[in-house]
C-alpha cells in the first residue's frame, strides 16, 4: 500500500497479509480521504474496520473472504461513535405544522450540527408481537443553541420524561464504497459482507457481493444511506440469508437499481428487538429474482416503506413480498410467478 506521494504505508505477502495491508491504508488515510484498491485478487482473512469519513474505491478488484463461522464479522465494518443514553429532563413531542422540530437536551449533553440522536422511552412498539421492542427514532441534528436542538425532520412520537425518555448521541461517519467485488466463502456458510453502523449519507455503489450466507449488506442505526447499482446473489443460509438488511432505527434509506438473486430474502428489515424502527425506506427499481422465500421480507418494525418499480420473479415459496409497516406504499411493481 502506498500513499499519494508513492511512499510505502504497509507491505506483505499477497494472499496472506492483504487484510492487514488494506487496514493500514485505511488507518493512514486522512479524514474524508480516498483509499483506492487496485485491480487484482485479494484474500480477506480478518475484518477491516473504518471509523472515520472515508471513500473506498476500486476498479473491480476481487476481495475473497475466508471469514466464516464467526458471528457478526464483516469484510468491511463502518462504525460511527456513540455514547450511553442520557435521561431527558423535558419531554419531546412532534412539532406543529409550519414549525421546525426542536427538543431540549440536558445541560450536561454536548451536541453539534451533523450529529445524530436517538430518542426512546419505555413505550413498546407492538407488545402483541414484540414484547421487548421499545419505540425509538433516529434524527439528524441541524443546529444547536444552548440546550435547544433543532432537528432536520419532525418527531413521529412523543417521548415522555415520566416514561423514562432518553436521548443517545451519535457521532456518525460518512463512508462511500464503490467498484468492489466481494466474494464470501459460500452461499450457506455463516459469513457477512459490508456493515454500516451509525453512519450518515453513506453509499454502496456499483459493487458485486456474493456467497455471504448470512447477510451481504447490513445498515444499522444510520441516516440517509443508499445502496445502488449493485449485484448481490447467493446469500442463502437457512433461517437467515439476506441480500440487504436494515436494522433498528435506520432512517431515510434508498435501495435502488440493484439486481439480487438466489438469496433467502433479497431485502429485509427488522432489528434485535431492543429499540428503534426503520422509517423513510424506499425500495425502488430493483430486479429481485429467485428468492428462496419472499424476495422482500419487511418485518413489522417499520414506520413507513415505499416499494415501487421493482421486478420480482419466481420466489420459491410463490410469495414475492411480505411487508409489515404502519404506512405501506406499493406501486408500479411487476411480479412474475409469485404474489
Amino acid at each position: 500500500a502506498e500513499d499519494a506521494t508513492g511512499a510505502t504505508i504497509a507491505s506483505g505477502t499477497a494472499g496472506t497479509d492483504d487484510s492487514a495491508v488494506i487496514q493500514a491504508a485505511i488507518t493512514a488515510a486522512p479524514v474524508r480521504g480516498t483509499v483506492e484498491i487496485a485491480p487484482g485478487s485479494y484474500i480477506i482473512t480478518s475484518e477491516i474496520e473504518i471509523r472515520k469519513h472515508l471513500n473506498i474505491r476500486g476498479d473491480n478488484p476481487v476481495l475473497t473472504s475466508t471469514i466464516s463461522g464467526v458471528s457478526d464479522k464483516y469484510v468491511f465494518r463502518c462504525l460511527g461513535y456513540t455514547s450511553d443514553p442520557i435521561s431527558l429532563e423535558e419531554s419531546a413531542s412532534p412539532a406543529g405544522e409550519g414549525s421546525w422540530q426542536t427538543i431540549t437536551i440536558p445541560e450536561s449533553m454536548e451536541l453539534s450540527p451533523g450529529m445524530l440522536v436517538i430518542l426512546c422511552d419505555d413505550t413498546l412498539w407492538n407488545p402483541a408481537d414484540y414484547e421487548t421492542l421499545k419505540t425509538a427514532e433516529i434524527h439528524h441534528v441541524q443546529s444547536v443553541d444552548g440546550t435547544v436542538v433543532t432537528l432536520s425532520d419532525r418527531l413521529i412520537h412523543t417521548y415522555e420524561v415520566g416514561n423514562n425518555a432518553t436521548i443517545t448521541a451519535i457521532t456518525p461517519i460518512e463512508v462511500h464504497i464503490s467498484g468492489l467485488t466481494l466474494i464470501g466463502p459460500s452461499r450457506t456458510e455463516e459469513a457477512y459482507g459490508i456493515r454500516f453502523s451509525r453512519t450518515v449519507s453513506s453509499t454502496i455503489l456499483n459493487c458485486t457481493m456474493s456467497n455471504f450466507g448470512c447477510l451481504a449488506c447490513a445498515i444499522s442505526d444510520s441516516y440517509g444511506a443508499t445502496v445502488s447499482n449493485c449485484t448481490i446473489y447467493q446469500c442463502s443460509r437457512d433461517g437467515v440469508g439476506y441480500g440487504i438488511g436494515l436494522i433498528n432505527a435506520t432512517t431515510n434509506t434508498m435501495v435502488t437499481t440493484n439486481h439480487m438473486w438466489d438469496c433467502r430474502h433479497c431485502f429485509t428489515l427488522g432489528g434485535n428487538n431492543t429499540r428503534g424502527q426503520s422509517r423513510g425506506v424506499a425500495v425502488t427499481n430493483n430486479i429481485f429474482t429467485t428468492g428462496i422465500s419472499a424476495a422482500i421480507d419487511a418485518h413489522p418494525q417499520c414506520e413507513d416503506i415505499l416499494v415501487s418499480g421493482n421486478k420480482i420473479s419466481n420466489g420459491w415459496s410463490g410469495v414475492g413480498t411480505l411487508i409489515g409497516a404502519k404506512n405501506i406504499t406499493i406501486v408500479g411493481n411487476e411480479s412474475r410467478g409469485c404474489l
